[in-house]
């Protein structure tokens, strides 16, 4: 479950990151995984709850 969160936040930081001007803005983000079914029948999902403002050092975007 690790590896799909990570893939997940790495997807969603470079959307998040390329619609702002300013260099290296710093996304926020908070993501929870979720499993339901067996075995044969297995379904993980996650839950994102994504800021709409970036930081950059001192600076709210």
């Amino acid at each position: 479950m690790g590896k799909l969160s990570r893939c997940a936040w790495k997807v969603l930081s470079c959307y998040l990151k390329s619609g702002v001007s300013m260099e290296d803005p710093i996304p926020g983000a908070v993501i929870a995984v979720q499993t339901f079914g067996d075995v044969l029948n297995f379904n993980p999902h996650l839950h994102i709850i994504s800021a709409t403002a970036a930081l950059t050092g001192q600076v709210i975007l």
